[in-house]
């Protein structure tokens, strides 16, 4: 499509012997003149090399997959959680953070109720992070 670029950003979907398991992930950075660059990020937890893309982007729009979900005998994380989650909020606060993939995995961890209390304590704003309910429309 002329004027929009998609960057396919590495993710990585846990930590350890379960990213045999889990295959490589992405997320993707969609971005054109005169609208707000979006990061998707995707099946990932948080590592360096995310933090780094963040706060090489600064993008205006960021989506987590949020629930904190496990995997394995060892219930090792393989999408972000609620810390995870509030540190992208503080790696670029005039970003607007999408939690999405919550609620509907039965191997999560965080709850909505829960990220956002969380957040609350760790000083993130309800208009900074975004943690729609199922079904519901976003305009930002």
């Amino acid at each position: 499509m002329d004027g929009i670029s998609i960057t396919r950003i590495p993710g990585q979907h846990g930590s350890g012997a379960v990213l045999d398991e889990m295959g490589p992930t992405s997320g993707f950075i969609f971005s054109t003149a005169g609208e707000p660059t979006i990061y998707w990020i995707g099946d990932t937890i948080l590592t360096e090399s995310i933090r780094q893309q963040i706060l090489k982007t600064a993008p205006d729009i960021i989506i987590t997959h949020s629930s904190g979900a496990v995997w394995g005998e060892e219930r090792m994380l393989i999408v972000m959680d609620a810390i995870q989650t509030v540190e992208v909020c503080h790696l670029t606060p005039k970003s607007k953070v999408v939690a999405v993939h919550m609620e509907a995995l039965d191997h999560a961890t965080v709850s909505r109720v829960e990220l956002r209390n969380y957040s609350r304590t760790h000083k993130v704003s309800e208009d900074q992070l975004i943690i729609p309910a199922d079904g519901e429309n976003v305009l930002l």
